[in-house]
């Protein structure tokens, strides 16, 4: 690795679509690096979590936790080679809200049973290293399958010991689940050679294990983190010896139960509990150990590096270090950032799970302008959460770990009452007699360069910094040792560029919180004083835990000279068709919308640009330019008889135009915010549009003259469509809403509930009154019966472990019908579908080269489908499989 990775993560239903954010791939494979022939193994879903508003799963959570208090107080000994070892002395781990209760007693691991735990790592290392990809795999698999059957007694053991909410828990043993299945199924990928042949030689590329691995976790999440590095290093057939936080070492003892049912050998994983300072040396220095995965504080990081890095007397190969060691992470508040959702997502930053996530927040960057108002309501949700044991699932927060950790934060907060101005200070009331109780903090005023603004806290402490502009600051953000996680709340693409460019964290999240990043979508690391080595929650962890090696002779060509023999490769053999048309910088910006004149014979198209372009009919020929916008073009509609074109943008206004010469009629005004949506009736009388102000209105196209707002969504509005008789409207927005006007009466009709994310885009089914097709960020496509208020169909694959329809690969964002019925979605990432409606799956699938496919029709015919790109381009795609 010669560059820090970073992930950015955009959550486009917050506000409005923001297309110049990037998304991870999901898993998408580089065919440069994939062995000719080879299939592209599928990902796996993420694990959905428990949904704890339903009364079966609160009482079997309720029953798991009756169940694992039974079991408190017993003693966990050191594994080794499946074997319980004599303890030379105990660890008491204490319930963080009850201080008088042991939830176990963890063995003191001594220096000579870490010798032994090497030992017995190294003696099973050849016989491992020989198994074959596919039984490392099944093992991972089996243990999901035992993670997901004993669910809720997990999640209980971490409630008690670790002070975790249920769904915090949950999530927990979700992503565990998660890491196991996934790096299954990448190891079998990686696990393919790679080959660079020319005549006369045989050359492959592949990976071989490092040796014994010492995986040293945190309390915080401590079966997720525990498991993922372990079993990335167990499938890649290095062996492994845990050494769990001594707070959360029950939990550890638990999961080494796991791994014992799912069926790994003696001596390929070990459990070790104990002091890391008296045990911690040995297992890093020896010379038998080869790798070594650390999460935890910078001080114990960096000396981890520091005794790694010695190579003692018989230690013939340079040990690897991953260590991710923490941050002090903040968020930016745009001067136009949708306060609601930025409240939100700041208080679940900062104070889920009591601040205790190395991703938390613990600065908010907000605006001078918007300072005291954004302090004030940021107080005011912070004082409405409540607080109280983790076994009560009321109480949003909990105790911190231990004794340690609460004397710590009391001193922090006293050194925040004289830094800064204390603008809110929660109480615990006599809850600190029963446990470890810290109520949650948000400091004023604060000085970018104090200590209040550097140091991380690891607690439910927050400091509100006031910055002048986007510069000012960018310089805070940046300011400081660490580069984990960052968010921006903003409606502003260009802002949200800069700050892609900018701010230097490894995940960058924009409009959504900065915590809880998902296996393979996040992958999930830092840089600076963050962390080295390899990014959690991706393959590069896999990778990591393995080295490469080339059979020579071996001849190298450069990377983009093997993509261009690969793909003529593929074209010559018949496995890959030349793709249709593309129209290079169409606008010098994002290309968000397009729309047929109704004769057919030319289309028109509006970028983030600021411009509205008309083209000709099939020679995509530029016909007329047309300006007069001063922000992005978020949509584009014709009349019935093609005599109006509208537009909308990012500057709040519609404007209309006559397409024939180009000429601008007039000027819409009325909306506060971003216009993201426009569509005319059928019969062309009405323009009714949708904006980020949350508002349905509707235009006179003739006069320009506003004739009514509509009941409002809570949230923007992301698109307006009238149905075939022009009788109803239905718009879709970001509260999870699809709503039915009236036209005539303009009275709402129906609310369409069921979406779980914000509804981009919603069209009646042609000829039909009665049915519509909505999707959403939630990455599902349903179909509605309007007069009955309910969805009739979800259209996708069924998922063989739900029996649910699985959501799809793609965020979809436009969604298209032909006068015949058919139906177009196309998304995010960049793949296009036509859906069978009858059967409720897709007739066609196809991937675009990359991403940002951000609206999609039909071509006249039907035999095209013509999206709008982020590569500033009009793309054209056959419509047949």
């Amino acid at each position: 690795m010669v560059a820090d990775s970073v992930v950015r993560s955009v959550r486009s239903g917050s506000v409005r679509r923001h297309p110049d954010v990037a998304r991870s791939s999901g898993g998408l494979i580089d065919y440069s690096l994939t062995p000719l022939g080879a299939d592209p193994m599928p990902i796996p879903t993420i694990e959905p979590l428990t949904d704890f508003s339903r009364e079966p799963s609160r009482r079997a959570m309720r029953a798991a936790l009756d169940a694992v208090r039974t079991q408190l107080g017993r003693d966990y000994p050191a594994i080794l080679d499946h074997r319980p070892q004599s303890a030379p002395a105990w660890l008491a781990s204490i319930n963080p809200a009850k201080k008088t209760e042991v939830i176990g007693r963890c063995a003191r691991s001594s220096v000579e049973q870490a010798e032994h735990a090497i030992a017995s790592a190294k003696k099973a290392f050849d016989p491992w290293r020989e198994t074959t990809t596919e039984q490392r795999a099944e093992l991972l698999l089996k243990t999901a399958a035992i993670l997901r059957r004993r669910r809720f007694e997990l999640a209980s053991w971490q409630v008690l010991e670790c002070g975790k909410q249920w769904r915090e828990a949950d999530a927990d043993l979700a992503e565990g689940i998660d890491f196991c299945e996934f790096y299954a199924h990448e190891m079998q990928r990686l696990a393919l050679p790679r080959r660079r042949n020319v005549p006369g030689e045989e050359n492959s590329y592949f990976y071989e294990p490092r040796g014994v691995c010492v995986v040293i976790a945190p309390w915080n999440f401590p079966l997720a983190i525990l498991c993922g590095m372990t079993v990335a290093a167990l499938v890649t057939g290095n062996t492994v010896i845990m050494k769990p936080a001594e707070q959360s070492s029950v939990v550890a003892a638990k999961l080494m139960d796991v791994f014992i049912e799912a069926g790994f050998p003696a001596g390929v994983v070990s459990y070790l509990p104990g002091v890391g300072e008296e045990i911690g040396p040995r297992l890093v220095e020896h010379p038998d150990v080869a790798l070594i995965a650390f999460t935890g504080s910078l001080n114990v990081g960096l000396l981890i590096n520091r005794q790694a890095a010695l190579t003692p007397r018989g230690q013939w190969h340079v040990k690897r270090v991953i260590a991710e060691m923490g941050g002090k992470n903040a968020i930016i508040i745009d001067d136009d950032a949708d306060l609601d959702e930025a409240i939100d997502g700041v208080v679940e930053s900062a104070f889920g799970y009591q601040g205790q996530k190395c991703s938390a927040c613990s600065r908010v960057l907000i605006p001078e302008n918007r300072y005291d108002a954004f302090v004030e309501r940021l107080v005011e949700a912070t004082r409405s959460r409540s607080i109280g044991p983790a076994e009560d699932p009321a109480f949003y927060l909990g105790a911190v770990i231990d004794e340690e950790a609460y004397r710590r934060l009391l001193g922090v907060i006293e050194r925040g009452k004289k830094e800064a101005r204390t603008a809110y200070a929660g109480d615990v009331g006599g809850l600190s007699a029963e446990g470890y109780f810290i109520a949650p903090h948000v400091f004023a005023d604060v000085d970018p360069a104090s200590f209040m603004a550097q140091e991380e806290f690891f607690g439910p402490i927050l400091a509100a910094i006031r910055y002048r502009d986007l510069s000012h600051a960018l310089e805070i953000a940046n300011g400081v040792p660490y580069a984990l996680t960052g968010g921006l709340y903003s409606r502003s693409p260009a802002h949200i560029a800069r700050v892609k460019r900018e701010f230097r964290v490894g995940n960058l999240y924009i409009n959504r919180k900065i915590t809880g990043a998902l296996v393979d979508r996040q992958p999930f690391g830092g840089f600076k004083l963050s962390g080295i080595g390899s990014l959690r929650r991706s393959i590069m962890a896999v990778e990591a835990s393995r080295r490469t090696r080339l059979d020579l002779p071996l001849r190298i060509l450069p990377m983009k000279r093997i993509r261009d023999l690969l793909v003529i490769a593929l074209l010559l053999t018949g496995l890959v068709h030349a793709q249709a048309p593309e129209v290079a910088k169409a606008h010098d910006g994002v290309v968000y919308s397009i729309a047929f004149a109704p004769d057919g014979k030319t289309l028109a198209s509006g970028g983030f640009d600021n411009l509205v372009k008309i083209w000709e009919w099939p020679s995509l020929k530029e016909l007329k330019k047309l300006p007069g916008h001063t922000s992005n073009v978020y949509c584009v509609a014709y009349n019935n008889d093609g005599t109006i074109l509208a537009s909308s943008s990012q500057d709040k206004t519609i404007r209309l135009w006559n397409p024939a010469d180009g000429k601008f009629l007039r000027e819409l005004k009325g909306h506060t915010d971003v216009v993201d949506s426009v569509a005319f009736s059928p019969d062309g009388k009405v323009l009714a549009s949708g904006s980020a102000d949350k508002s349905v209105r509707l235009w006179n196209p003739a006069d320009g003259k506003e004739l009514k707002t509509l009941g409002s969504h809570t949230k923007g509005v992301y698109m307006v469509s009238f149905s075939s008789d022009g009788k109803l409207l239905a718009s879709a927005g970001a509260d999870n809403l699809v709503k039915v006007f009236d036209v005539a009466s303009q009275k709402e009709l129906k609310q369409l509930k069921g979406h779980t994310d914000a509804v981009t885009g919603v069209a009646w089914l042609p000829g039909n009154n009665k049915s519509l097709v909505t999707i959403s960020h939630d990455r599902s496509v349903r179909v509605w019966d309007v007069d009955a208020g309910k969805e009739t169909k979800q259209l996708g694959e069924v998922d063989a472990k739900t029996k649910a329809i699985a959501p799809t690969e793609d965020d979809p964002y436009g969604i298209a019908f032909t006068k015949d019925g058919k139906l177009a979605t196309s998304g995010y990432a960049g793949f296009l579908k036509i859906w069978d409606l009858s059967s409720g799956k897709a007739a066609m699938t196809k991937k675009l080269k990359t991403y940002g496919a951000y609206c999609v029709t039909f071509s006249p015919d039907g035999k095209f489908l013509v999206t709008g790109h982020d590569k500033n381009a009009i793309l054209i795609t056959p419509s047949g499989k």
